[in-house]
């Protein structure tokens, strides 16, 4: 039987750089997986990193960058409008007047 891996809150801290109270608000929004061990709460790391990979506001101190997922099928704001050649501004004009264009935001 494999086990799978899983790391403390604490240590989910860490490699954010965030502090404790955001860290629990992370793991009260369910964003990933939290098993009980002896009393403790551990962070499945493998839904830890399927979190990591659709967002984009968290950033791992090593500078791994986030949103990798995200990157694959879609792009900002900022990439459409310099691929475009005009301003955000005149993007999101687009997409406010355009209900054609799939748009969703990215975040909390």
């Amino acid at each position: 039987m494999m086990k799978k891996k899983s790391m403390s809150v604490p240590e989910m801290a860490r490699i954010l750089g965030i502090k404790k109270t955001d860290s629990y608000w992370l793991i009260k929004k369910h964003f990933f997986t939290v098993i009980t061990v002896a009393g403790h709460m551990r962070v499945m790391i493998d839904s830890f990193e399927e979190w990591y990979a659709n967002q984009v506001h968290y950033k791992k101190v090593d500078g791994t960058p986030p949103g990798k997922n995200l990157d694959k099928t879609s792009m900002s704001v900022q990439q459409t409008a310099d691929l475009l050649g005009v301003s955000q501004y005149t993007v999101y004009e687009i997409l406010k007047r355009n209900g054609n264009i799939k748009n969703f935001k990215v975040g909390m």
